[in-house]
C-alpha cells in the first residue's frame, strides 16, 4: 500500500479508507465523514490545551448581556481596559451583586448558556480569552491545528469510530486507547509549553 499523507481532510478519509481496508465498502465510505466528526467531538472531550485558546472582543447590551463566541467553550479571562480583569462569579451571584441592575463599571461575570453576564448593567466592549472548541474537519475546514500536530491521533480515533459502526467493539476499543495515548502525549507537551518554565509561588509564610 502506497504512503498516504496524513495534511488534510481529503488525506484523513483517504487514510481512514485504506487502513481500515474498507475503500470497496460503499456503506462505510460514506460514513468516514462522520466518523472524522465523532473524533472531532471526542477530542473536545478530552482537550483544554493551550493550542485552543483565543481572544475575541465582546459587546455587551445596555443591560450587560454581550454573546460568546460561537466556538467558546470555557473562559480563561475577561478584561475590561484599563480597569483590569473581571472575576468570574455564578448566575445567582451576578444578582446578589447587583440586585437593583445599575450600571457603571464591572467587576465580575458570569457564563449563562451562549452569553457572558456582567454584574452592572453596561455596554461596555471586553477582551475575553478563552478556550475554543476544536474546529471541525470538513471539505470546506480542510485542517485544524491538531490534524497539523498528530494526524495519527486523528486516524486512529476515527477509525475506532469505523469498527464500532460495525459492532467490532474490541478493536474499536484498542484504536481508542491508542488515539488518547497519542492525545494524552499532546496534551502534556501542551502544558509543558505554558508552564515549563513559568516560576512557582509558595503561599504563606516562608520558613
Amino acid at each position: 500500500m502506497a504512503a498516504l499523507p496524513i495534511t488534510d481532510y481529503a488525506g484523513l478519509v483517504a487514510a481512514v479508507e485504506a487502513w481500515a481496508d474498507r475503500a470497496g465498502d460503499a456503506d462505510f465510505v460514506a460514513q468516514a465523514d462522520n466518523f472524522i466528526l465523532l473524533a472531532t467531538a471526542e477530542f473536545n472531550l478530552r482537550l483544554n490545551p493551550y493550542q485552543q485558546e483565543a481572544t475575541a472582543n465582546v459587546t455587551t447590551d445596555a443591560s450587560g448581556v454581550g454573546t460568546l463566541p460561537a466556538n467558546f467553550a470555557s473562559p480563561v479571562s475577561l478584561t475590561y481596559s484599563p480597569y483590569g480583569t473581571l472575576k468570574e462569579t455564578s448566575l445567582d451571584g451576578i444578582n446578589f451583586l447587583n440586585p437593583a441592575g445599575v450600571s457603571g463599571i464591572p467587576y465580575h461575570f458570569a457564563i449563562s448558556g451562549p452569553s457572558l453576564i456582567l454584574d452592572r448593567a453596561s455596554a461596555v466592549t471586553l477582551e475575553l480569552s478563552y478556550v475554543a472548541g476544536l474546529a471541525a474537519l470538513s471539505a470546506t475546514n480542510t485542517a485544524n491545528w491538531l490534524l497539523t500536530k498528530a494526524p495519527h491521533a486523528y486516524l486512529f480515533m476515527a477509525m475506532a469510530m469505523g469498527e464500532a459502526f460495525n459492532s467490532n467493539w474490541t478493536a474499536a476499543a484498542g484504536l481508542e486507547a491508542k488515539a488518547n495515548a497519542i492525545l494524552d502525549q499532546v496534551v502534556a507537551e501542551g502544558q509543558l509549553a505554558q508552564f515549563g518554565r513559568a516560576e512557582m509561588t509558595l503561599r504563606g509564610i516562608a520558613p
